[in-house]
């Protein structure tokens, strides 16, 4: 259940399938009950469902009973829901309000997703610094990250190689390495559509659009954004 979420599966069918999982757990099982319910706020707040304040509640929770896998959890959801939505901003603050949460995570999976939304956190932060020097930091940090990816994909890991071909993407980006960006950017989208992760096939289609928009060429901006919405809308996001 733990990697469900990251599958891929259209939200509804997770949420569903979260749910069923928390009847067939036992009253010992109190951990593990609050880690599906914290997925289970991820998942609603993507849908767009009202959420008041239970995801605040819930982590407030986690740190007053000392539940660090569950915080960890709540922060990493926060920062990819974040991206997800565009709100770059919120991202960052919560990356930085977070601090190493990689060591409370639970299961292999999820640990390479949060080196992988922080790095593309990190890569956004280093565009917009305000100097060279905070820039570099952030590439820096980033570099790192990405670097651990690799690491795990030469070892194997090839169900996260779509990530390492969009976080190469942002990177050439960043420094203005056109033809590697657009070579990556393409191949994450490939990747990542042969493998069914419809999620981050969104991602990356939104993120090329992004890259095309600022490089003036509005074709092709348009053309991935509208493949970004369509993936997204078949994930069964929920967004303005």
């Amino acid at each position: 259940m733990n990697h469900l979420y990251f599958t891929g599966v259209p939200l509804e069918s997770v949420e569903k399938d979260f749910q069923a999982s928390l009847y067939a757990m036992t009253l010992f099982q109190h951990h593990a009950r609050n880690y599906i319910k914290a997925f289970i706020l991820i998942v609603k707040k993507l849908r767009g469902c009202e959420m008041n304040n239970e995801i605040e509640d819930m982590k407030n929770a986690a740190i007053d009973s000392g539940d660090s896998s569950t915080l960890a959890l709540i922060y990493y959801g926060d920062m990819e829901t974040s991206v997800i939505l565009g709100d770059w901003e919120n991202a960052i603050q919560t990356l930085e309000e977070a601090g190493d949460i990689k060591t409370m995570s639970q299961g292999l999976f999820g640990l390479t997703r949060i080196f992988f939304i922080e790095a593309l956190i990190m890569i956004h932060a280093a565009r917009d610094a305000s100097s060279v020097w905070e820039k570099r930091e952030w590439k820096e940090k980033a570099l790192e990250s990405t670097k651990q990816i690799r690491r795990w994909v030469q070892n194997g890991a090839v169900n996260i190689i779509h990530n390492l071909r969009l976080l190469a993407a942002e990177l050439a980006s960043l420094e203005g390495e056109h033809d590697m960006a657009e070579k990556n950017y393409e191949a994450a989208i490939k990747v990542a559509s042969k493998n069914g992760f419809l999620q981050d096939k969104a991602l990356s289609h939104e993120l090329t659009s992004v890259y095309f928009l600022k490089r003036g060429d509005e074709f092709w901006a348009n053309y991935h954004r509208e493949k970004s919405r369509e993936s997204y809308l078949e994930w069964g996001l929920t967004r303005e």
